[in-house]
């Protein structure tokens, strides 16, 4: 005979004692030979059966170079149960590390990270491996397989972009215009018309001669 007992309320761990008794058709308690109406007990330790294994893949990887962003899809069923996430990044040619994620509340199925630096300053294609483990409420510590990605980081600015960019900043603003400013205060300063006293004082003039020439006068010869 086999009996089935709903375990709501029992505590994992602790020890309880299941007796039998039964009644007959008329509603009285039957008893056994020595005149027991307890007919079976058993003591035992209630251990509840483990809940439902939490499984999780990692669907897709992308990076985002132009709000440094990392961003992590993952296919969750019982999202509910997650309590927290962490992981890692290597390099896949070379095996080493470039980040790692510390735990962090898990919030959603699409998980939010800094782009780790060594990306942001990547200048060519490079492929990576992500490791990502979730912690359950339950204390259970769960690992997707591993996910490979590419970050392929933007080509870089022109010059005519850079120009601008530097032009956005304050400091650089600020100087250009000290430049401008004083550029034009000193063109509108030699440009201006001269006041009278402010003009040099004339050349003297030359002295002038006044000797008067005259004519010899003739000496008159004597007759011959």
């Amino acid at each position: 005979m086999q009996f089935e007992r709903p375990g709501k309320g029992l505590v994992a761990g602790r020890e309880y004692s299941f007796r039998v008794k039964a009644v007959d058709k008329e509603g009285f308690l039957v008893a056994d030979e020595e005149g027991e109406t307890t007919l079976a007990q058993q003591v035992f330790t209630y251990e509840p059966p483990p809940p439902p294994e939490v499984q999780f893949v990692i669907k897709s990887v992308q990076t985002d170079f132009q709000n440094n962003r990392l961003l992590i899809d993952l296919d969750v069923p019982d999202a509910g149960q997650v309590n927290s996430y962490e992981g890692f990044i290597v390099d896949v040619d070379t095996g080493a590390g470039i980040y790692e994620f510390e735990p962090n509340l898990f919030r959603s199925a699409q998980i939010e990270e800094q782009l780790p630096p060594a990306i942001q300053q990547l200048e060519e294609t490079r492929s990576y491996r992500l490791t990502l483990f979730l912690s359950t409420r339950d204390g259970r510590r769960l690992q997707a397989e591993p996910y490979e990605f590419k970050a392929v980081p933007p080509p870089p600015p022109s010059l005519l972009t850079r120009i601008l960019t530097v032009l956005q900043i304050p400091v650089v603003l600020g100087v250009i215009l000290v430049i401008v400013l004083s550029t034009i205060g000193i063109v509108v300063y030699w440009s201006r018309p001269r006041r009278k006293e402010d003009l040099p004082p004339p050349m003297p003039r030359p002295p002038i001669d006044r000797t008067i020439m005259t004519d010899s006068p003739l000496v008159s010869g004597t007759p011959r």
